[in-house]
């Protein structure tokens, strides 16, 4: 079989390492989400159970007590669970 390929020193996809299965990826896509959404929510309940609040609360209560983690670590790891 001759290679028709363009440029024959661009590996194609079935030679390339980095190739994926795109079916196998849209395949496990719904299961990863799914998982990261449980992974959450296990976050929220933990934290409502061992803190008395949500999350949501508790950060408004900070604010309102004046205060101020703008820029740290805390507030971006709190942004990401929010």
């Amino acid at each position: 079989m001759a290679d028709t390929r363009p440029n024959k020193n661009i590996p194609s996809e079935q030679e390339n390492p980095l190739f994926h299965d795109t079916w196998k990826l849209l395949k496990n896509y719904r299961d990863a989400v799914w998982n990261l959404e449980l992974a959450v929510q296990q976050v929220r309940s933990t934290f409502e159970i061992e803190f008395g609040s949500s999350i949501e609360e508790f950060l408004d209560s900070i604010y309102l007590a004046g205060a101020d983690i703008g820029g740290t670590r805390l507030e971006n790891y709190a942004r990401s669970i929010v």
